[in-house]
């Protein structure tokens, strides 16, 4: 999907998030619920989804998300958003049409051990390659999610090691052998702190810029689709000014998602396609 295809689809991309009237100000001075942190269930060690009639059972660690361990624990547990994303995607929504089962290759950024998003385009068959990456600590419980909710696999799924400020981004993490670059790289309530931003949109910008090394030139541009919990709005707006410097950025309107992801739910969803 190219920038033409978002405008006509989504109206015209954000020319300058801080002009009148300033992408934060229109989100955050709506009312939205307390959404604490941010967590279905942070207590829980199992957490059962339904998502377009693909049942899944979800393991998850609170004690690893309470422990000390210096590099962040956040993705020791399921963030509300993440399944939200997932039912709208899966259902009849403009974005249907870039998910295809025999071609598209999709990178998630901060899956997380739960891997909600890529267990449910998996049941649904939406995806050619779903490629989970994270910190390494979340491996070992996110392998085990896999095996009992992904009736496809190891031949579906797949997992990088990817740390933002360490590692680099190389075309064989599509693992698939002659596919050098991803169609879609999505994000669920990754940035939650400002020592974040840069590093996040970094990763973005060097996913996104595989396509643009392709040799298959008539690909079209790796789509970025950030999802995320309106907590902090300092932090929201340098995530976006940084985002669109390197991206044309398209928020998705109202009326082309469900309640739970509209203004006042305190979500938002975010498209972006590199700048060239």
């Amino acid at each position: 999907m190219d920038a033409e295809e978002l405008t006509s689809l989504f109206g015209p991309s954000i020319e300058d998030p801080d002009e009148a009237p300033p992408e934060t100000f229109l989100l955050f001075s709506e009312t939205f619920p307390s959404g604490n942190l941010g967590f279905i269930d942070p207590h829980a060690t199992t957490i059962p989804l339904t998502i377009h009639s693909h049942d899944l059972l979800i393991h998850q660690s609170p004690s690893l998300l309470s422990s000390t361990r210096s590099r962040g624990t956040t993705g020791a547990v399921i963030w509300k958003v993440t399944p939200i994303l997932a039912t709208w995607l899966l259902a009849p929504t403009p974005l249907r049409g870039v998910f295809d089962a025999t071609r598209t290759h999709v990178l998630e950024l901060g899956c997380g051990a739960g891997g909600v998003l890529g267990l449910a385009m998996c049941r649904a068959r939406r995806v050619r390659r779903y490629v989970f990456s994270d910190q390494a600590y979340v491996a070992r419980l996110l392998r085990r999610n896999v095996e009992e909710n992904a009736p496809c696999g190891e031949r579906g799924l797949g997992f990088v090691t990817l740390d933002w400020e360490e590692t680099r981004v190389v075309p064989a993490m599509t693992g698939t052998e002659g596919v050098r670059s991803f169609d879609v790289v999505v994000a669920c309530d990754c940035v939650y702190n400002d020592a974040l931003v840069g590093p996040f949109v970094e990763t973005c910008v060097d996913v996104c810029r595989l396509r643009s090394d392709d040799s298959e030139k008539d690909k079209k541009p790796t789509l970025c689709i950030v999802a995320q919990q309106l907590r902090d709005s300092d932090v929201f707006e340098a995530w976006m000014n940084e985002f669109h410097k390197a991206f044309q950025v398209w928020r998705v309107p109202d009326e082309m998602l469900p309640q739970e992801l509209q203004s006042g739910s305190g979500f938002s969803i975010h498209l972006g396609i590199l700048r060239t």
